[in-house]
């Protein structure tokens, strides 16, 4: 076992789709829906509304109020193992959330650190630990930790943490190291667990661990990354 694996911290990522929500949430957000005043053609306003909520559905699934987990994937710095996992239901979402958690507690990493919990992503300060830990929430899962990851998210550190520019996805920094991109993208995921094509999904998010994980290597190695 390495001493650079051993003081990795985990690497996750996680795929997200919209949620089921209260029928007075959904009724209050369709009110607030509204199609210009000069418009008379019923059918017309209909398409407006039946657009405006279907763009409203997309965009649950970024949200962490209004999104669930339906996979999530990570390293085990301690076996240099990558783990995949679908959750076709809520329940195996809890359990699957409450095992990252445990590796997390787990790793070398917090271990000596001995005051809290390192894991590193793709946006994982923007995105997956927000998401992670709502979820967390929402599923009445205990969170001892405070899941750090501002000074290991591979997406800020290639802009040198400088929030006035936007970095690029995840598949054009792989395409500028010389990598291969993944087949799949986020986007698609929804569309994927509504069809039950899980396999895609298991394989993309373990595409992005993978790859994000060979980023934050090569971000260790020049120093730009703790």
């Amino acid at each position: 076992m390495s001493s650079l694996l051993t003081l990795e911290p985990v690497i996750f990522d996680i795929e997200t789709v919209p949620r089921q929500l209260p029928a007075s949430i959904v009724e209050h957000r369709m009110h607030n829906i509204r199609a210009p005043k000069s418009w008379k053609d019923k059918t017309k306003i209909k398409a407006y509304k039946d657009g405006k909520k279907r763009e409203l559905r997309v965009m649950d699934a970024l949200n962490p109020d209004y999104s669930k987990i339906v996979a999530l994937g990570y390293t085990v710095p301690q076996d240099d193992a990558t783990v995949a996992e679908i959750y076709a239901n809520e329940e195996a979402e809890k359990i699957g959330i409450e095992k990252f958690f445990k590796v997390v507690l787990d790793n070398d990493s917090y271990v000596t650190s001995g005051h809290h919990a390192e894991v590193g992503g793709f946006n994982s300060y923007g995105f997956d630990i927000p998401i992670i830990t709502q979820r967390a929430l929402y599923l009445n899962i205990q969170t001892p930790i405070t899941l750090l990851g501002w000074d290991y998210d591979v997406a800020l550190a290639m802009t040198c943490w400088n929030r006035r520019v936007q970095f690029k996805s995840l598949g054009e920094y792989l395409q500028l190291f010389g990598f291969e991109r993944n087949k799949i993208s986020g986007s698609q995921v929804p569309d994927l667990y509504a069809k039950k094509q899980y396999d895609k999904i298991t394989t993309h998010v373990m595409e992005d661990v993978v790859n994000t994980r060979q980023l934050w290597r090569i971000l260790k190695r020049c120093q730009r990354i703790k």
